[in-house]
C-alpha cells in the first residue's frame, strides 16, 4: 500500500514521468519483431537511442544512450554475428561500437579525470567516423549530442564531475573482462596508432624493473 501511494504522489508531483514512459518504451522495444540476428533485450532503466543497422531497419542500440548495464552486457550470450571477436551484446552500428568502447571506459574510470577522457575520446571517434563515412548521421548524432550536453553541464556546474564515477567499482574480474574487451577493441582499430603495443610495452618495463629488484 505504501509503495502505491508513494509511486501516486511522484506522478502526481511530476517525478517519475520520466522512469515510466522509459519503462514503457523497453517493455514495447522488447516484445518487438527483432530487426536482425544481432538485437538483444533492454534492461530496466536503460535510455538506448534508435538508430539503424547497416541494412538500413530502424533498431535498438546496445551502447548508445544512458544507463547502459556494461557488464551485464558483456556478459551476455550469444555473441553477435557482426563482430564475433566480441563478447557479449553486439553493437548495431558503427555509432554504437564507439558507445561500447566509452561505456568500457567508463566501467573502468576511477575518477573524473578517466570520466573526462572517456568523454573527449569518444567525440573524437565520432568526428572520425563523421569524416571517413563510417556510420550514417542518424546513428552518429545522439552519440554526440547526448555527451556534448553532458561535457556542457559539467561546465556550467550544473553536473557534477564524478556524478559518473562509480560508488562501487567493478570487481577485480569484472574489470579483467571489460579491459580485455577494451584491449580487443583497440587491437581491431579502435585504438590510436601504437596505443596497444605501447600499453604492452609499459606492463612489460614494468615486470622487468621488478625482476631487477628481486634480484631475478
Amino acid at each position: 500500500m505504501n509503495n502505491r501511494l508513494e509511486s501516486r504522489n511522484q506522478l502526481q508531483n511530476g517525478l517519475g514521468w520520466k522512469s515510466t514512459l522509459i519503462s514503457g518504451f523497453n517493455k514495447l522495444s522488447n516484445i518487438l519483431p527483432d530487426a536482425d540476428p544481432n538485437a538483444r533485450p533492454v534492461f530496466p532503466g536503460e535510455a538506448h537511442a534508435v538508430s539503424k543497422n547497416k541494412e538500413g531497419r530502424i533498431v535498438r542500440s546496445s551502447w548508445t544512450g544512458p544507463g547502459t548495464f556494461a557488464i551485464a552486457r558483456l556478459k551476455r550470450e550469444p555473441r553477435g554475428t557482426e563482430y564475433p571477436w566480441q563478447k557479449g551484446d553486439p553493437p548495431r552500428n558503427y555509432a554504437d561500437l564507439i558507445s561500447r568502447r566509452h561505456d568500457l571506459s567508463y566501467t573502468l574510470a576511477r575518477d573524473s579525470d578517466d570520466i573526462a577522457r572517456a568523454d573527449r575520446r569518444m567525440l573524437s571517434d565520432i568526428k572520425k567516423a563523421r569524416k571517413l563515412k563510417k556510420d550514417v548521421e542518424i546513428n552518429l548524432r545522439p552519440a554526440e549530442l547526448g555527451i556534448r550536453a553532458k561535457v556542457l553541464a559539467e561546465k556550467f556546474s550544473l553536473l557534477d564531475k564524478n556524478a559518473f564515477v562509480s560508488t562501487k567499482p567493478p570487481s577485480a574480474s569484472d574489470r579483467a573482462l571489460a579491459q580485455g574487451e577494451l584491449d580487443k577493441m583497440e587491437s581491431h582499430g579502435m585504438g590510436r596508432p601504437g596505443e596497444l603495443l605501447l600499453k604492452n610495452l609499459g606492463k612489460h618495463v614494468l615486470k622487468s624493473k621488478k625482476r631487477r629488484r628481486r634480484g631475478v
